[in-house]
């Protein structure tokens, strides 16, 4: 649902049957990952499937996109979040509990609205909780790794320079250090 604050005015942008789905909405429009599970491993973990839509700012036109509007689909991402002028993408899903079933490849996928990549952010190691993109601000992408621990769940924060956004090239994630 969109929600027109001044107004009160509600639409409905999207609706699904689907066991799971993520929309972020930025002056680019609304995108929609919508998840269908494929496949349960003997361990329990689901398998998903995506699909993917645009939805107009302007019209409310929704549009399925594809690997031609969106190369890196080919990837079987998953829509981790959106900002002015990037869409976040992770090669490592909310399916990959397991350090099996982690990708060698992990990465965050930034790309931009005309669906390049404009840069890849290595993830590869597996400590049994996904990062969580955070656009930040102008300047700087957060990540946040939740880390498990004897007394719960930590947090690791990582930060990656905006400005290197170009062309495609893998960039490092800096800790940002909290102790």
């Amino acid at each position: 649902f969109k929600i027109d604050l001044a107004t009160k005015e509600i639409t409905q942008l999207y609706q699904t049957d689907s066991e799971a789905y993520y929309g972020y909405t930025s002056d680019f429009g609304t995108l929609i990952d919508d998840e269908k599970t494929i496949e349960v491993t003997d361990k329990g973990e689901h398998i998903w499937n995506s699909t993917y839509y645009h939805i107009s700012n302007e019209t409310g036109e929704q549009t399925q996109l594809t690997e031609n509007d969106l190369p890196v689909l080919s990837k079987m991402p998953t829509l981790r979040g959106m900002d002015d002028k990037y869409i976040y993408f992770s090669s490592a899903t909310s399916a990959l509990w397991s350090e099996d079933l982690w990708p060698d490849d992990a990465s965050i996928y930034v790309c931009d609205y005309d669906g390049e990549i404009v840069a890849t952010i290595p993830i590869p190691e597996f400590q049994g909780y996904l990062y969580y993109v955070l656009p930040g601000t102008d300047k700087y992408l957060f990540l946040q790794q939740l880390v498990p621990n004897p007394n719960g769940m930590e947090s690791n924060y990582y930060y990656v320079d905006k400005s290197q956004f170009n062309g495609g090239g893998t960039l490092e994630k800096n800790l940002i250090p909290l102790n």
